[in-house]
């Protein structure tokens, strides 16, 4: 099997001031070569996609780089076409831990090469272990990782080979830099994986085992995304904190594809507190290296801190975290004495897993009573479809009843001023005048307590209200504790399934988003549209905006398996229950429109694309300014994702504007 990128760009810490020439008849390309405007110098290292070489460049400015030339039989038109792709994508990453990726070229031979910048420094782990960095330390290292990763992400690129070799750390003014290498040319370089292409042509798997996720390692890898990384995060992190790695590397690399496959897949990994525990004598090292004994250590571990890389590294990627911001947010959480979102399996899930894989037993079982249970099931379940059919009913009546008892209260209110003061608090706000639209919301707030009690409408309201201000404001510690008042309450006055109800919800599930709470926001958005459908709310205005933030939820973490269906459910709902000339109809199908995009769907995205064009020349004009500026967005989006065939399709259209401006 292949060590992908083993020690990446990295000399023996003697050799890193000086280059002596490297002979190596295996080379691809001798040192002393000239490759474009590069001079090889030296060997670095040598993975599964190609040869890394020590390089300098003359002009137009004068640095050294790592040079890397992609192997023979991985250079075919197909990958080239691929790599030259994605150059763009690459070009849009910025981030002070993350190398860049100066050029791209062919040598005399036809092979493809790229140039990034040079890192002297030592992988992760040899850096940790060898400035003996404490816990707390190489978590806050860590932390600057996952923020560097997450940038990558939030721009469309994914490494899928995230492991400490091709993660570099240096020192520079006295503070440790890490820097990841290589960010986005296994994507760029690598093939659909197929069992025709797992294996190079010595049999070899392409990849590193040890740090590969579960879907990394299918036949067919189709559900690779973002929290692929985000597993591969969790092994790292494993080896920072343990000094070892969840499975075996001997044992990997000497079992068959198959076995590797299914270890991978189904095996789960020990506690980290576990492996140190039967290290043996290594265990003393590995505690030194972290300034404390072995039993420290494993106590430290067993706490609670060995729960986070476990949380990233679970086997269904919807059970780690969403996003490489999220871990990290929860290291903070943990270095700040706060709960953790991760937490160890639940006995359910056990046993589901336990089901998963003894599925033969357990359906033999499940057969018998099966039978047992077979004829009562039937007229239960038309019973219990019948009962539904009136609970669902009657709560459409008892909810259509508080709406109107809801409308009374509040015009008496108005009468006592209240109402207006809302209405002006709102107008304040709009017109960006925030201190005066505090005090105003605030006011109603505090009168309608005095009038009423917490249970009345209107105060439910003018909380409401407020929590919402804050959010807005980004103050978000005192939204959440409005929030967590509120929403109980709007339960016990208006009723789960109300409208305003479900917007609270919302609010606060946008909330836990902005702050990469992730698994906090998935639930509480998943809570709204199961209300929602049980309810028959799925029409109402309000739940479309809930759904469109659900789907753009899901398109931010790079899941667009979830994100898509929701939406075109969005689109399709809108069709029958928003005006023609409403905006966020026009929103909702552009959204739609740029997923696809990101998909490579571009027929499917165009034709959205049109649909809102041709809406919005229809209400607002082909000169209307909102009109332009949509045009702007569609051209920059297709150049964005290196489509300049549609772009240029699009700025001859829009060239027939008369008062069209780029």
């Amino acid at each position: 099997m292949n060590e992908s990128e083993e020690n990446n760009q990295m000399l023996p810490p003697q050799d890193q001031d000086s280059f002596p020439p490297v002979s190596r008849p295996d080379l691809t390309e001798a040192i002393g070569t000239q490759i474009g405007p590069y001079k090889l110098l030296s060997f670095l290292g040598e993975g599964g996609f190609g040869i890394v070489y020590l390089a300098e460049q003359k002009k137009p400015v004068r640095r050294q780089v790592a040079l890397k030339v992609i192997k023979p039989g991985m250079d075919s038109k197909q990958i080239i076409a691929r790599f030259e792709a994605e150059q763009q994508a690459l070009a849009l990453l910025d981030h002070p831990n993350i190398a860049r990726v100066f050029d791209a070229g062919t040598t005399e031979k036809g092979r493809l090469y790229f140039a990034m910048e040079y890192v002297k420094g030592r992988s992760v782990t040899e850096y940790c272990d060898h400035e003996k960095l404490a816990i707390e330390e190489r978590l806050r290292l860590f932390i600057r990782i996952c923020e560097a990763v997450q940038h990558a992400h939030q721009k469309g690129i994914i490494h899928r080979d995230i492991k400490p070799s091709n993660i570099l750390v240096s020192v520079q003014g006295g503070q440790s830099i890490p820097k990841i290498i290589d960010f986005g040319v296994a994507k760029a370089l690598s093939q659909p994986l197929t069992e025709r292409t797992l294996f190079t042509e010595q049999g070899q798997l392409i990849g590193t085992p040890e740090y590969m996720s579960p879907e990394q390692a299918e036949i067919i890898a189709q559900n690779v995304d973002t929290r692929s990384d985000v597993y591969s995060l969790g092994v790292v992190l494993y080896e920072l904190l343990s000094g070892t790695l969840p499975f075996d590397p001997k044992t990997l690399r000497q079992a068959a594809f198959g076995e590797i496959q299914r270890i991978i897949r189904e095996e789960e990994p020990p506690r980290p507190s576990t492996r140190i525990s039967i290290l043996g004598d290594s265990a003393t090292r590995v505690a030194q290296n972290r300034r404390m004994d072995v039993k420290r250590l494993v106590r430290r571990l067993h706490s609670e801190l060995e729960w986070i890389p476990l949380m990233a590294m679970r086997k269904e990627p919807d059970r780690r975290y969403g996003t490489a911001s999220s871990l990290a947010h929860d290291i903070q959480n943990y270095l700040n004495g706060n709960p953790l979102l991760a937490g160890p399996e639940s006995t359910i899930y056990r046993v589901r897993k336990f089901t998963r894989r003894n599925r033969a037993l357990v359906t033999g079982i499940a057969a018998v009573l099966v039978v047992l249970v077979a004829g009562a099931a039937v007229s239960t379940g038309l019973a219990f479809w019948a009962l539904r059919e009136r609970a669902l009913a009657e709560r459409q009546r008892v909810l259509a009843e508080k709406q109107r008892a809801l409308a009374e209260q509040r015009a008496a209110d108005a009468t006592a001023g209240l109402l207006p003061m809302d209405i002006l608090a709102g107008i304040l706000r709009r017109q960006g005048q925030y201190d005066e639209a505090e005090q105003l919301y605030e006011t109603v707030r505090d009168i309608s307590k005095r009038l009423f009690t917490n249970e009345h409408p209107t105060a439910v309201l003018s909380m409401g209200c407020l929590a919402s201000f804050y959010c807005d404001r980004n103050r978000y510690e005192e939204a959440e504790a409005l929030f967590d008042e509120l929403i109980p309450l709007s339960k016990c006055v208006f009723g789960v399934e109300d409208p305003n109800t479900l917007n609270y919800m919302g609010f606060l599930a946008n909330l836990y988003r902005h702050q990469d709470r992730y698994n906090e926001a998935e639930a509480l958005y998943g809570e709204i549209m199961k209300i929602s459908e049980d309810a028959f709310h799925m029409e109402h205005p309000d739940i479309l905006v809930h759904m469109h933030n659900f789907a753009t939820f899901f398109r931010d973490q790079g899941r667009y398996d979830k994100a898509e269906p929701l939406y075109r459910k969005v689109v399709e709902l809108s069709e029958s229950v928003l005006p023609r000339e409403q905006r966020h109809k026009w929103i909702y199908m552009e959204n739609l429109a740029t997923l696809y995009v990101e998909q490579e769907q571009c027929d499917e995205a165009d034709r959205l694309y049109v649909r809102v064009w041709e809406a919005m020349c229809s209400a607002r004009g082909q000169n209307h300014a909102e009109t332009q500026q949509y045009a702007k967005r569609v051209i920059k989006g297709y150049e964005a994702w290196n489509k300049p065939e549609k772009a240029k399709e699009w700025r001859t259209k829009l060239s027939q504007i008369e008062d069209f401006e780029e």
